[in-house]
């Protein structure tokens, strides 16, 4: 069995692969076109769009925080006061368990109940 010539891969010279301006058929190294990834659309649209998921973003964890201190809040009105441990743990849930305790929380006749939503 005779294996097979190795094949002559392309390679990158220097100053192609430093300024890539073999591979995009530029005169000189350096020459982009007048185009920079600080004016150039496509980064503008990228900005943009982390901009808006970083606002999203925070204003989600916003809601979530007012979740978290409306509970306590509400808890500490009914009970008189909340255990540091209870505060640790109401801040450590979820979404969806903060708002089962908001829709009970009027029916949570003693602290001990919390423990429940709490796991």
């Amino acid at each position: 069995m005779t294996w097979p010539k190795p094949m002559n891969w392309p390679t990158l010279d220097q100053k192609a692969y430093r300024g890539g301006a073999k591979s995009l058929g530029q005169e000189k190294e350096g020459d982009n076109m007048g185009l920079t990834w600080d004016n150039s659309n496509l980064a503008k649209i990228y900005k943009e769009i982390g901009r808006e998921e970083g606002i999203a973003e925070s204003i989600e964890k916003g809601i979530a925080k007012g979740k978290e201190e409306m509970i306590i809040r509400f808890l500490r009105k009914k009970f008189g006061t909340l255990s540091g441990d209870y505060v640790e743990k109401i801040r450590k849930q979820n979404d969806a368990v903060l708002e089962a305790i908001a829709d009970t929380i009027f029916g949570i006749n003693d602290i001990e109940q919390l423990n429940d939503y709490l796991k």
